[in-house]
């Protein structure tokens, strides 16, 4: 397999073709319930691609792309959904599924679905376009060496990497929703990180006065994640609630 090593100039710009993402969780590369391990699903996906494809979505190992991650609306490098063919997305979609549960699978499509939806309440359907989800593979997943693969878009972001063999090791990862509730139109009240958010919520419910005022650090939400995307972590001290201090229910 012929794998390039480049930086990080080169950019790939997404076509903007305003197709739903179902179009992607629907599609199959394979027979119905048939779960492939992520190295196999791999290489069938690089199997359709053409030079052009393998130039934007190979890398090696050892490419400063692999740091590159984010989950901001932004250019990337990569094969973007927009660009592949029916079959390279059936490939995708069974790739991604290999190194997911079936839960963590459909969180993943409902999130890019919720980018078409959310052109439509901004207005702006060409700025949030669900074709621009990236795939990349940094090194050979048909040998025995370490290779990795990241699938990224706006508020979806899934780096996974493989030291050996079959084992997989998932992050950074970040899955974000935004509406987190669709306020209107045939998806109204749709919720797809619901479950995360109530159960966020049920566990500060569940704490005493005193224990409230640990975990709350911020009387107001900060505008972004704290430590961001770096990939050394900027916090000085730990703040909040410890998990050893918490009960058994609050814990489970």
């Amino acid at each position: 397999m012929k794998i390039r090593n480049r930086t990080t100039g080169r950019v790939t710009w997404a076509t903007c073709l305003l197709v739903p993402a179902a179009a992607f969780a629907l599609a199959t590369g394979g027979a119905p319930g048939a779960k492939m391990d992520s190295a196999s699903a791999a290489q069938a996906f690089i199997s359709l691609l053409d030079e052009a494809g393998r130039e934007k979505a190979l890398f090696s190992l050892e490419d400063e792309e692999r740091f590159n991650w984010h989950f901001v609306p932004r250019a990337r490098n990569g094969l973007p959904l927009g660009e592949m063919t029916t079959e390279q997305r059936g490939a995708a979609h069974d790739l991604l599924q290999a190194a997911m549960s079936s839960q963590g699978f459909l969180k993943a499509s409902a999130i890019i679905e919720l980018e078409r939806i959310l052109g439509l309440l901004e207005g702006r359907p060409e700025r949030r376009d669900p074709e621009n989800y990236y795939v990349a593979i940094f090194g050979d997943p048909s040998g025995d060496g370490p290779w990795a693969w990241r699938f990224e878009g706006h508020h979806l972001s899934l780096n996974f990497s493989s030291p050996s063999g079959l084992l997989t090791v998932t992050g950074p990862a970040f899955m974000g929703a935004n509406p987190a509730r669709v306020p209107s139109g045939p998806k109204a009240g749709w919720r797809p990180l619901g479950r995360e958010e109530d159960l966020a919520r049920a566990l500060m419910r569940s704490f005493t006065p005193e224990q409230r005022e640990r975990a709350t650090i911020a009387t107001e939400a900060p505008s972004d994640i704290l430590t961001g995307n770096d990939r050394e972590a900027r916090l000085d001290a730990f703040e909040g609630f410890p998990a050893d201090a918490m009960s058994a229910e609050q814990r489970a």
